[in-house]
């Protein structure tokens, strides 16, 4: 009797897994549509949810509409330590791996390079029409989440040649930027490199809610012209050279 259950249920594990490998990627866009609700989606998906493509789509709320930051890729790569393993790629460039088990996903990025100008208008407000250039990168990520939603996870963020077209002698510097999540809250912290401007401070974004306090520091002829475009979130302290950046969404 046990052994035809065995049977049994290796039939119909064997028959969903056979459904899920041609289910249509579409799938996965009505997912990620889901997950950042209806700011981020994944359009022209090719394939199945377990191999194929699409362009990653953001909606910048910031008068630019839907702004493409690059070609997705997907493929299963196998099962190992009783995980599910999907690799994934970007712009025909390796980026990481999902895995995927009976107690949630895990993601684990290693190097993932996007436009600095489409991708920071995705920024709130003013932050959005900053008009940045530059190169952004996901240097590293490692995150998990359960079958509930409750998620954890770190990650760097790197911002090289960072730049805005607003203002005059635009160019800034170079950038990093630290986060932690757990179970719905995500905890940053950022710093300088090299660059004219240095930028520090720490932020918190939870249940929709973001917050950051900041200084920034360094030539005031530069530093001067960002409460033009940027209003309250960027005062200056009466300390020649020094602006506060607060950010309140």
């Amino acid at each position: 009797m046990k052994r035809r259950i065995a049977i049994v249920l290796a039939v119909l594990c064997g028959a969903l897994a056979a459904v899920l490998c041609q289910a249509p990627a579409a799938l996965l866009d009505l997912g990620v549509r889901q997950a950042s609700e209806g700011r981020v989606r994944i359009a022209d998906a090719r394939g199945s949810a377990w191999n194929g493509e699409g362009v990653i789509l953001a909606d910048a709320a910031a008068g630019h509409g839907a702004l493409p930051l690059g070609q997705l890729g997907w493929r299963l790569a196998g099962f190992r330590d009783g995980a599910l393993e999907i690799a994934l790629a970007f712009d025909g460039r390796p980026l990481g791996r999902l895995r995927l088990d009976v107690t949630g996903i895990g993601t684990t990025v290693a190097d993932w390079r996007l436009p600095a100008a489409e991708t920071l208008a995705l920024l709130p407000g003013a932050l959005g029409r900053g008009q940045w250039e530059g190169q952004l990168a996901l240097t590293g990520a490692d995150g998990r989440c359960d079958w509930l939603g409750r998620c954890t996870g770190h990650a760097q963020l790197a911002w090289s040649g960072a730049a805005t077209r607003r203002i005059e002698n635009g160019a800034l510097g170079d950038y990093q930027l630290a986060l932690d999540g757990n179970d719905g809250r995500v905890d940053f912290e950022l710093s300088s490199g090299e660059g004219p401007i240095a930028l520090t401070g720490k932020g918190r974004w939870q249940q929709g809610q973001l917050r950051f306090d900041g200084l920034a520091r360094g030539n005031d002829a530069v530093l001067s012209q960002f409460p033009g475009f940027l209003g309250k979130v960027f005062e200056a302290t009466g300390r020649p050279g020094e602006y506060r950046i607060t950010v309140e969404r």
